[in-house]
């Protein structure tokens, strides 16, 4: 089959996440290469119009999408996968709503409420007087602030989490962010849990549950526990250090995992998912699960966590990409709702 695995372009001064998205495309490449099919990589940038064009030249019979960012940015990611959509051309991974909505955390969380499933509370920019709340009295505490459109722990740092006694201080802060680093930043309440991550692949039309793995935090690293920027993209930080993977849980675990399980099923459900997905959690002192993330289309790179998973559930890195080119394959009938989501809704 012809492949083209398209990435982002990620410039002339890579960031080391950036970095990470050649690094994931060169490890699909190879791997499908392997597997026998005819593949080639093809960094996509804004217009989007562009890229269809090439992939029409090249008569690809499949897009693997690694496309995290447009223009330097996740907001636009959905735009590749919308072209792709009416342009009827089959390609891997979650459909545009899906990465749209899930893409914007405030609209994810919102999703979530009204679905009933937990996730932290919230404060977003509001009024010149203060912020807009989450359906709930603004609580004084700590928050953690974070991008509402960028992923991979992006401006996430030891100062991530501010303790806030009320809705004007949580405002200067978003604003301080803001300025700092620009586009959008929300507060989301501080769970001082255990971090969980539950991975999801489509086999035969239904989603799949991985192996499940537990984010452990070790020794005092001076700040609230977080999976920081350095600790998702430098392996030498202390924070990276402090917060290994831990896959082997006590038979006391055994209703909790059912729990978090069930729980990322149900986000699979709620945002239409395809092909591969993960969803993180953290369980708080009452041991109520809350869902903070969901990744449709995580990466792939070889020492990400989806693709730890996928060796630990015995399919390894090359078999997780055939299944996932498989799913796409039989959802490319029903582009815009991918056929097992809605079967599994």
């Amino acid at each position: 089959m012809r492949i083209a695995v398209v990435h982002s372009d990620v410039g002339s001064k890579p960031s080391p996440d950036d970095l990470d998205t050649l690094v994931q495309a060169e490890a699909v490449t190879a791997r499908l290469a392997a597997s026998g099919h005819e593949v080639f990589t093809l960094p996509v940038r804004q217009p989007v119009r562009h890229t269809l064009e090439r992939l029409a030249r090249s008569r690809v019979e499949l897009v693997f999408n690694l496309v995290e960012t447009l223009g330097g940015t996740s907001e636009s990611a959905y735009l590749l996968p919308s072209t792709l959509e009416q342009a009827a051309v089959p390609f891997t991974g979650a459909g545009s709503q899906a990465l749209l909505v899930t893409g914007n955390k405030l609209a994810a969380k919102r999703l979530m409420r009204s679905a009933g499933i937990a996730t932290p509370a919230w404060e977003e920019a509001g009024s010149e007087f203060g912020t807009t709340s989450s359906d709930y009295a603004f609580q004084p505490g700590p928050y953690l602030v974070k991008s509402v459109w960028e992923h991979g722990s992006h401006g996430l740092d030891g100062d991530s989490v501010i303790s806030f006694a009320d809705k004007a201080a949580v405002r200067s802060a978003l604003v301080r962010k803001q300025r700092e680093l620009g586009g959008a930043w929300f507060a989301e309440a501080y769970v001082a849990g255990r971090e969980f991550c539950v991975g999801m692949l489509e086999r035969e039309g239904q989603p799949c549950v991985l192996p499940t793995y537990e984010i452990r935090f070790e020794g005092d690293v001076g700040s609230p526990w977080l999976v920081d920027y350095a600790a998702k993209w430098d392996e030498s930080s202390a924070m990276a250090q402090a917060t290994p993977r831990c896959w082997d849980f006590p038979a006391e675990d055994g209703g909790l995992v059912k729990r978090l399980e069930a729980a990322a099923l149900q986000c699979w459900r709620l945002y239409r998912l395809s092909g591969y997905a993960r969803v993180d959690m953290r369980v708080d002192a009452d041991g109520v699960v809350h869902v903070f993330d969901v990744n449709a289309n995580p990466c792939l790179s070889p020492d990400a966590g989806f693709a730890a998973q996928l060796e630990r559930g015995g399919l390894g890195l090359s078999g997780g990409l055939e299944l996932i080119v498989a799913a796409a394959l039989d959802n490319r009938e029903t582009p815009f709702f991918h056929s097992p989501s809605r079967q599994a809704a």
